[in-house]
């Protein structure tokens, strides 16, 4: 067990350098002497989300490789071997964010906020999620809540105001919508009283409001 946790501590060394494939090596090195071995199944996950492409390497180090689904599958295994540990299911919810995978990210969120509760930064991403998914009340909460636990940060406040500008917008749309069907109405009114002296077989179906009233 020490051999492993010296690959790790190693890995976990070349990590912070950005030397990406000796990082990996050692990871996956650690691994194969322990398979159980939560951190570096995390650590390795870590490092295929984050590595860049060989033209994007600022580092002297051997380029690593992106690799998004081996990410996903390293991440949930060291979940899955490490129920308690916080910052797998925040990275999980990061890899989902970046997939554009809405509803995974904000359900990995929500299962880190059941280990670490007063986390301002979780709140926050998890209501970024909801606020990209149209659930805007369930999005101002998780701004408000994290304010509520860190006042001086900046990003839920950001995306609060992105929030509430949204709402005016859709607020506006609304009020527009309600004027159009207002004139509908009373176009049908005054289609209806010009139509009341004609003979019956004009039909009163004819009132339709025209197709520039409807809603797109």
């Amino acid at each position: 067990p020490y051999e492993a946790t010296f690959h790790l501590n190693l890995g976990a060394l070349y990590h912070d350098q950005d030397c990406w494939a000796e990082a990996e090596q050692r990871y996956r090195r650690a691994i194969e002497l322990r398979p159980n071995f939560a951190l570096a199944w995390s650590n390795l996950g870590d490092l295929l989300r984050q590595a860049p492409a060989p033209a994007e390497s600022g580092s002297a180090c051997a380029p690593g490789q992106r690799d998004l689904p081996a990410a996903i599958a390293a991440l949930e295994q060291a979940a899955t071997l490490d129920p308690t540990n916080v910052e797998t299911r925040f990275s999980l919810g990061n890899l989902y964010y970046q997939l554009r995978r809405w509803e995974s990210s904000a359900d990995w969120y929500r299962r880190a906020l059941e280990l670490d509760p007063h986390s301002a930064v979780l709140h926050n991403n998890l209501g970024d999620v909801l606020r990209l998914l149209g659930r805007l009340d369930e999005a101002e909460v998780q701004f408000r809540r994290a304010l509520e636990l860190d006042p001086g940060y900046g990003s839920p406040r950001g995306n609060l105001a992105i929030l509430l500008a949204m709402r005016g917008r859709q607020a506006g749309a609304r009020g527009r919508r309600h004027r159009r069907g207002r004139l509908a109405l009373e176009l049908c009114r005054r289609c209806r009283d010009r139509a009341a002296g004609l003979p019956a077989a004009r039909p009163l179906a004819a009132c339709r409001p025209p197709r520039a009233y409807r809603l797109r």
